[in-house]
């Protein structure tokens, strides 16, 4: 008996430790320039009073041209959160635009187990892997910004978290109308978008947008000028437009994107003009029932004017009366990214 209360005994304590110095649940979630992490830790040995432990993030830039995967660290240490200003932190990247300049962890804790971080100033429409590991604060390691491979991790407690894959948003692009002049197109770009929204094939100033990186703003509606920006017409039945979207306002990139802005004539539309000629014996009864309910056919408001169609045939010999059916000639729209 004493034998199996030793082994529960033991186990439990192994467990607790376990358990204790994990790092547990970590979620990651791509924005357009930014990621945001959610992690759970609990060290029954920290000062929680001293805002926690430290953290170590990496995240590594993954893409198909390079041997070798470019990563950084960062070594962060939490701030204490109170439940009256989480959603003013949450923001403060959007409150902030000098985040467009340098990459800024901003690490918070909500409770004495959650952990909150978000990496801001990435790329957008980027592959990244991200990996969290705690800091054993008996050394004093200072924060470092500098690019980090393979250095030495002996001030690493032996618990990390699993790397996580994880891709920014990339830009996207809808019509928002289509006219036989003008078309004009919506463009997300994510939060202080400093890059350019141009039309493909024209330098006329008229035909492009320089994003703003101090604006929050995350979408641009831009309106295109078929004639000042060239665009294309093909077979008299659509109108064709290249736009490209630049992280970059200078060079292309690889997140860099392409649309074809696609405006065609909808054969369905139509405006028809006729005009019918009214038997006599209908004009006449017509005439009569007006004659006859005037009370309910005046206005009483002034400012108001109603002209009743002629119906006197001496006024109009032919009795020939317009008939406009009218159906007003849209177009039909769509955006294809290439």
């Amino acid at each position: 008996m004493i034998n199996i209360l030793e082994s529960v005994l033991i186990f439990t304590i192994l467990a607790t430790i376990v358990w204790a110095k994990s790092i547990d649940n970590l979620q990651v979630l791509g924005d357009f320039r930014s990621i945001k992490l959610k992690w759970n830790y609990y060290d029954r040995h920290s000062n929680h009073d001293a805002g926690g432990p430290r953290f170590k993030i990496r995240y590594c830039e993954l893409n198909n041209w390079q041997m070798k995967s470019r990563c950084k660290d960062r070594i962060v240490k939490a701030t204490n959160m109170t439940t009256g200003n989480d959603d003013k932190h949450n923001d403060h990247y959007h409150d902030d635009p000098a985040t467009n300049d340098d990459v800024i962890i901003d690490l918070k804790r909500t409770n004495n187990e959650h952990y909150e971080a978000s990496i801001n100033s990435l790329r957008v429409h980027t592959n990244y892997s991200v990996l969290v590991q705690v800091i054993n604060d008996r050394f004093g390691h200072q924060n470092t910004n500098d690019d980090h491979d393979d250095g030495d991790d002996g001030d690493l407690i032996k618990t990390k978290s699993d790397a996580i894959l994880v891709s920014t948003k990339s830009f996207m692009a809808r019509t928002l109308r289509c006219l036989a002049n003008i078309s004009e197109i919506q463009v997300f770009t994510g939060p202080y978008f400093g890059g350019r929204i141009s039309v493909e094939g024209t330098d006329n100033p008229a035909c492009l947008i320089n994003g703003d990186r101090t604006n929050p703003k995350d979408s641009y509606n831009f309106t295109i000028s078929h004639e000042l920006c060239k665009s294309k017409t093909v077979d008299n039945v659509r109108i064709e437009t290249m736009v490209m979207v630049n992280e970059n306002r200078e060079i292309l990139t690889h997140n860099s994107r392409r649309y074809l802005v696609i405006c065609g004539f909808d054969p369905d539309k139509y405006t028809l003009t006729a005009s019918v000629a009214v038997p006599s014996f209908l004009l006449k009864k017509y005439s009569d029932r007006i004659r006859e309910k005037p009370s309910s056919l005046a206005i009483t408001n002034d400012a108001v004017k109603f002209d009743w169609p002629v119906l006197d045939k001496r006024e109009n010999p032919k009795g020939r009366y317009p008939v406009y059916i009218e159906r007003n000639p849209l177009m039909i729209n769509k955006t294809i990214r290439l």
